[in-house]
């Protein structure tokens, strides 16, 4: 085909770069939900405004691998003012999702990138809670070892796809999709079946927590 019969064909238009349309402030904020652990929001953000979880890393210059869980357990300053410029959230409660300086930080599950599967992964989700969220989103309580169960929905909290059985890697997500499909197989974990929990193990569990 030759050039002018090609022009002809497709319209092609020069437009702003993202970056001067979104210089200042990026173009959709988004705003913490109760209990949102920090990771879990900038997953949130990143897809909102058009970027895979996984590109997002480059963007705030957090490098490979698990780039937000890190940012939960040690959140930079510099980071902390750049998402709040830029999303319109104020810093503080950027912070405050993050797990820095908690009270429970001992009792954190491990961050482990690769697990065996008889072992603990980094983080729990309970299904319900999913299935009731207008936008679901984690938890900052479902980051503790000794949470095992939903205080909600009386259920207990998942730490695998039910289908794959990969833990919870949505910082690896490289396509636009919420963070309750599973980044590995694409399992929608709202449809995980329901994992029932002693009562004697729930009430040992909530006088840990009300401890």
């Amino acid at each position: 085909m030759r050039g002018d019969a090609i022009a002809a064909a497709f319209a092609v238009e020069i437009r702003e770069r993202y970056g001067d349309v979104a210089r200042d402030r990026w173009p959709v904020s988004v705003d913490p939900r109760p209990d949102e652990l920090l990771s879990s929001w900038i997953n949130r953000l990143a897809l909102a405004n058009g970027i895979a979880p996984r590109s997002f890393s480059g963007v705030l210059g957090c490098g490979d691998g698990m780039w937000s869980p890190r940012l939960d357990l040690q959140l930079p300053g510099h980071i902390a003012a750049f998402l709040g410029d830029r999303s319109g959230v104020p810093q503080d409660a950027i912070s405050a999702m993050a797990l820095t300086g908690w009270a429970l930080t001992p009792l954190l599950l491990p961050r482990r990138e690769n697990t065996r599967r008889q072992r603990s992964t980094w983080m729990q989700y309970c299904p319900q809670c999913f299935a009731q969220d207008e936008t679901p989103y984690f938890r900052r309580q479902w980051r503790l070892a000794s949470r095992i169960s939903c205080f909600v929905h009386g259920c207990g909290l998942r730490d695998r796809c039910p289908a794959c059985r990969s833990g919870i890697v949505s910082y690896d997500q490289g396509q636009l999709v919420p963070q309750h499909f599973c980044a590995r197989c694409g399992f929608d974990l709202r449809g995980a079946p329901k994992a029932t929990v002693k009562a004697a193990v729930r009430r040992l569990e909530h006088v840990i927590a009300d401890i």
